[in-house]
C-alpha cells in the first residue's frame, strides 16, 4: 500500500504542488515566527550577557525592583518612580565596597525617560523602543557593557550618544545637543564628548543610550545621591555565589541581591515573557488563520481527487484490497503531501522571517540586528507537526468515504458527481451554536480568566463557528448564486457556468469557504477600525470641551511625556487663548499601604475650572460637585465597587510612602478623556505624588469667541518656538486625524498579514477549478464537438470562478460585519459605538470578484486548449 500511495502522489505532481501551497504558506509563517523570535532572543541574550560583563553581583532595593516590574506591564505614570526614596543609597554602596572579597563596588544608573532632540528640535525616533540614560563608571570602563568607540568620557555638561542616535541625528563629536528628561519635564543642552556602543552593538536592540557624568545625571533625575543599582566585582578566586551570600547578609532583607548570571537570565526572561512572547503569538495567530484557511483547500482537493479516483479504488477493492487498505492509501498520500509541504514551508520560513524582521526594523529604525536565524529542534518538530497533522485531518473524511465504497458501486460511479458530501446541515447548526457560545464566554470569562484563555475562547469559538457556517453555506449557495448569475452569467455559457457551480454545491461552498474566512477577518478589522474612529469622534464631541489639545509627542519613547510649566504659562499669554488647563497623571493604591505589585489605580488632577459646566473637560456627574476641592471625585464604577458615596472618605496610599483620607465630593460617569477613576486638585496631587510627575501630561485650551482654533495653534507654535517641535498642538479636527493616523499603520499591518489567507484562498479556487477542468475533460470535449468555441469555454470557467469567489466574499462580509457588531457590542460598556464604512466593504467584494478572475486564468486556458478527440475518448 505504501508503494501504491507513493506512485499515486508522483503521478499527480501538479496537483500535489497546488495542494501543498496552502500548507507551505501556513507552515512558513509558523517557522518564520520561531526563526525571528529565536534570533531576537539570541541577540538579547548576547546583549544581556555583555551587560553583566565584569559584574559578579548586582543589588537593587526590593521596592525599586517591584516598581520597575510593574511599570513594564501597567505604564510608568500609574506606578510613579521616586528614585530619591527607592533608589540604591550611597551608604549601601560604601558598606559593600568595604567587604572582604570585593574588588569593585560602584553605583550605576540606567533609567528610561531620557530623549535626544535632533538639530531641528524634533525627537530622534526609536520606533517605539525606549530611550535610556546611564552614568559613566570610570573604574568599569574596560570591563562594562558600555564602550567608548570615539571621543572621551563625559564630564559635567557633556554627554555620550550611542552610534545609531549619532547617525540618525546627523551629529558629530563636539556638537551641542538638547536632551529631554523625565518625559520633557526638564530640558538641558550638552556637548557631545564621544560615541558609545553597547558591547559590539550600536545601540540596545533599537533602544537609545545616552551616557552622563554620575553626579549630573543624579541631579537631572531628582534622585539625590542614589543609584538604580549597585554593581559588585569579586576579587580573584571569590565565586559569584559566595559574594552574593556575603552581600545579602550585610545589606539585609530590604535589598534584592543576585549574581551577574542571574541578572542576565532575569532580563532575558522578562524580554521573552513580554515583548518576544507577544510578537511570537501575534505572528502565530496569523499563521493559524493561514493554516485554517489552507485546511479547507486541502479538504476540497482531496475530496475531488478521491472522487476522480473512484473507479481506481473500485478496481483495488475488486482485486482484493480491504477498506482499511484503501483508507491507508489516501492517508499515506496525505502524510507524504504534508511532509513535502512542511519541508518547503520550513525553508520558506527563512524568507518570511527576513521579511518580518525588515518590517519591524522599519518601525525600529534598524534596531533589530541581522543575526542568522537559528534552526532549533522545536521549530522543526512544530513545523512538521502542523503541516502533516493539518493535511492528515483535512484528508480523513475523503479517505473514509473512499474506504466505504463497495467495488461495484465504485466501478459504476460518475467521478464528476462523486463526493457531494455535507448532507447534514444539522451538524453545521450545532457547530455554529457551540462556536457562538464560546465567543460569548470569551467576552464574559469571569474575573480570574487570563488573557490567553480569553483569546483562546474567542479564537477557538470563531473557528468552530466558521466551520459551522461553511457546513450551512450549501443551503444558501443556490439563491445567492442565482441572484449573482442574473448579472454575471447571462446567455448559454452563463447558464452552463451556473449549473456547474450548483451541481456540486458542497464542493463549491467549501471552495468559497477559504475565501470567506479571509474576507470575514478583513471585514471584521474594517468594522473595528470604523467603530473605533466613530467612538473617538463621539468621545471628542461629547466629552472634550476644549478647542485645542497639547501633549508631548515623546511619550511613546520615554514612557511618559509632559508639558513643562513654563510652556503652559507661555500658552496663557497667547492672543486668542481663553482658558488653559493642564492634566496631571499619577497613581495611587486604595488602602493604607502602597504595594507596587498590588492593585494601583491611576489618579489625575486638573487645573481649577477645567471641570466646570461647559468647561474644557465635560464630566457627566451622577451626584455631588464637579470640582474636587480639598477632597476627591470618583467614578460610578469605583463608587459601586467600594460602596462609596458623596461625603464618604476614601483612604489612598502613594509611591511617596504617604497616605491620605480624602472626602468624596462627587461621583461622575466614566470618562475616556479623564482616563481615571480618581480626580484630585492640583494642590493635593503635588503634595502626594513624586516630583517627576508634577507636570502636565496634557494641556487643554479654549479660544476666544470668533477666533479660529487653527489661527491660535499657529500663534502658540510661534510663541513656543523650538520647544513646540516635540509637542503636538492640535485643534479638534487635527486631533481626530491624529488618532486615525496612529491606528492606520497597525490596521494596515493586520490587513497585510491577513492578505496571506486571501492568497491561500486564491490558490484554493484556482486549484479547485483546475481539478474541475481535469475531471470534466470528456464534457469539455463534447462541448467543443457540438460547436463550443475556445472563448466560450474560457468564459464558462471564468464565470464559475467569479460566482464561487463572490459567494465567498458576500458570506465573508456578512460574517465579518456580524462578528464586528458582536465585538463592539461586547465593548459598549467601554464607550464603543458601532460603525462601518460601506465603501470599504464594497471594495472587499470587488476584491472577491478580482480573486475569482485571477484564479480562473490558468484553468480557463487549459480548458480552451483541450484536444477535442482526446477529450471525447477520455473515460
Amino acid at each position: 500500500m505504501f508503494r501504491v500511495a507513493v506512485k499515486g502522489v508522483l503521478a499527480r505532481k501538479l496537483r500535489l504542488i497546488l495542494t501543498s501551497i496552502a500548507v507551505v504558506l501556513g507552515v512558513g509563517f509558523v517557522s518564520g515566527a520561531f526563526f525571528l523570535t529565536d534570533s531576537m532572543r539570541q541577540s538579547f541574550d548576547n546583549l544581556f550577557t555583555q551587560a553583566v560583563e565584569g559584574i559578579d553581583v548586582q543589588v537593587q532595593t526590593k521596592e525599586y525592583k517591584e516598581i520597575i516590574e510593574r511599570q513594564a506591564t501597567s505604564g510608568t505614570a500609574v506606578v510613579s518612580l521616586d528614585l530619591a526614596r527607592v533608589g540604591m543609597p550611597e551608604e549601601a554602596v560604601t558598606r559593600v565596597r568595604d567587604l572582604p572579597g570585593v574588588q569593585r563596588a560602584s553605583g550605576s544608573i540606567f533609567e528610561s525617560g531620557v530623549l535626544i532632540l535632533d538639530k531641528d528640535g524634533e525627537p530622534i525616533g526609536t520606533g517605539g523602543a525606549p530611550s535610556f540614560g546611564a552614568n559613566w563608571i570610570p573604574e568599569a570602563a574596560d570591563i562594562g557593557a558600555l564602550r567608548i568607540s570615539e571621543g572621551d568620557a563625559p564630564k559635567q555638561g557633556e554627554v555620550l550618544l550611542d552610534a545609531t542616535t549619532i547617525k540618525n541625528g546627523k551629529y558629530e563629536v563636539g556638537d551641542d545637543v538638547t536632551v529631554l528628561f523625565q518625559g520633557g519635564r526638564k530640558t538641558e543642552e550638552f556637548e557631545i564628548s564621544g560615541v558609545v556602543k553597547f558591547g559590539d552593538a550600536n545601540n540596545l536592540n533599537g533602544a537609545a543610550i545616552t551616557v552622563f557624568d554620575t553626579k549630573q545625571l543624579q541631579g537631572l533625575l531628582d534622585m539625590g545621591d542614589r543609584y538604580t543599582a549597585l554593581e559588585v566585582q569579586a576579587d580573584e578566586g571569590v565565586t559569584q555565589t559566595t559574594l552574593k551570600r556575603t552581600v545579602a547578609q550585610t545589606l539585609g532583607t530590604e535589598y534584592d541581591v543576585i549574581t551577574g548570571a542571574e541578572s542576565a537570565a532575569e532580563q532575558s526572561e522578562a524580554i521573552d515573557r513580554g515583548f518576544l512572547n507577544i510578537l511570537q503569538n501575534v505572528i502565530l495567530g496569523f499563521a493559524a488563520v493561514a493554516v485554517f484557511v489552507g485546511a479547507f483547500t486541502i479538504f476540497n482537493t482531496f475530496t475531488i481527487l478521491v472522487g476522480q479516483r473512484t473507479r481506481e479504488f473500485g478496481l483495488l477493492r475488486a482485486i482484493g484490497a480491504s477498506r482499511r487498505q484503501v483508507l491507508s492509501i489516501v492517508v499515506l498520500e496525505a502524510v507524504l503531501t504534508g511532509i513535502v509541504a512542511s519541508t518547503l514551508g520550513l525553508l520558506a520560513g527563512y524568507g518570511i522571517a527576513g521579511l518580518l524582521r525588515g518590517m519591524i526594523n522599519s518601525f525600529l529604525d534598524g534596531g533589530i540586528p541581522s543575526d542568522p536565524f537559528p534552526l532549533t529542534q522545536r521549530t522543526v518538530l512544530v513545523s512538521y507537526a502542523v503541516g502533516v497533522i493539518v493535511t492528515l485531518i483535512a484528508s480523513l473524511l475523503p479517505a473514509w468515504r473512499a474506504a466505504r465504497l463497495s467495488p461495484l458501486e465504485a466501478l459504476r460511479a460518475n467521478p464528476a458527481h462523486a463526493g457531494r458530501g455535507w448532507k447534514s446541515p444539522v451538524a453545521g447548526s450545532i457547530l455554529l451554536l457551540i462556536g457562538g457560545a464560546l465567543v460569548i464566554w470569551g467576552f464574559n470569562p469571569g474575573d480570574d480568566a487570563s488573557t490567553q484563555t480569553v483569546l483562546g475562547l474567542i479564537g477557538g469559538g470563531f473557528a468552530i463557528a466558521i466551520v459551522g457556517i461553511a457546513l450551512l453555506s450549501r443551503l444558501f449557495i443556490v439563491p445567492i448564486t442565482r441572484v449573482l448569475s442574473t448579472g454575471l452569467a447571462r446567455g448559454t455559457t452563463g447558464e452552463l457556468a451556473t449549473r456547474n457551480v450548483l451541481r456540486n454545491r458542497a464542493r463549491s461552498a467549501t471552495t468559497a469557504s477559504a475565501l470567506m474566512i479571509g474576507l470575514a477577518l478583513a471585514s471584521l478589522v474594517l468594522v473595528f477600525q470604523a467603530s473605533l474612529g466613530a467612538t473617538v469622534d463621539r468621545q471628542i464631541d461629547d466629552i472634550l470641551g476644549a478647542d485645542i489639545t497639547v501633549y508631548n509627542s515623546t511619550a511613546l519613547q520615554t514612557g511618559v511625556g509632559v508639558v513643562e510649566d513654563e510652556a503652559v504659562e507661555q500658552m496663557r499669554e497667547v492672543d486668542g487663548v481663553d482658558q488653559v488647563a493642564g492634566q496631571r497623571y499619577g497613581g495611587a493604591a486604595i488602602g493604607d499601604e502602597f504595594d507596587p505589585g498590588g492593585d494601583v489605580e491611576s489618579i489625575v488632577a486638573f487645573d481649577e475650572g477645567a471641570l466646570e459646566t461647559d468647561g474644557l473637560v465635560e464630566l457627566e456627574m451622577d451626584t455631588g460637585s464637579s470640582e474636587p476641592g480639598d477632597g476627591i471625585l470618583i467614578d460610578t464604577d469605583l463608587a459601586r465597587d467600594e460602596k462609596l458615596g458623596v461625603g464618604d472618605e476614601i483612604e489612598l496610599a502613594f509611591s511617596t510612602d504617604m497616605t491620605r483620607s480624602l472626602e468624596v465630593m462627587g461621583v461622575y460617569e466614566p470618562n475616556e478623556i479623564v482616563g481615571s477613576q480618581l480626580i484630585t486638585s492640583i494642590a493635593t496631587f503635588d503634595e502626594l505624588q513624586p516630583e517627576n510627575v508634577r507636570a502636565a501630561s496634557g494641556v487643554f485650551l479654549s479660544v476666544d469667541e470668533g477666533v479660529k482654533p487653527t489661527t491660535v495653534v499657529e500663534r502658540i507654535r510661534d510663541e513656543l518656538g523650538r520647544d513646540a517641535n516635540f509637542l503636538e498642538i492640535l485643534d479638534t479636527e487635527a486631533l481626530r486625524n491624529t488618532f486615525n493616523d496612529q491606528l492606520a499603520p497597525i490596521l494596515g499591518l493586520v490587513l497585510g498579514m491577513l492578505s496571506l489567507s486571501l492568497v491561500i484562498a486564491l490558490f484554493g479556487i484556482g486549484n479547485t477549478m483546475a481539478l474541475n477542468v481535469f475531471e470534466r475533460t470528456r464534457e469539455i470535449g463534447l462541448l467543443r464537438a457540438v460547436g463550443g468555441t475556445r472563448g466560450q469555454l474560457r468564459r464558462i470557467i471564468r464565470v464559475e470562478a467569479v460566482l464561487v469567489a463572490l459567494f465567498g466574499a458576500i458570506v465573508g462580509v456578512i460574517v465579518g460585519v456580524g462578528a464586528g457588531r458582536a465585538l463592539i457590542g461586547a465593548l459598549e460598556d467601554e464607550g464603543f459605538v458601532f460603525a462601518m464604512d460601506p465603501i470599504t466593504l464594497l471594495l472587499v467584494l470587488l476584491g472577491g470578484f478580482l480573486a475569482g478572475l485571477l484564479a480562473s486564468v490558468l484553468p480557463a486556458r487549459r480548458a480552451a486548449r483541450t484536444d477535442v478527440l482526446a477529450a471525447i475518448a477520455t473515460e
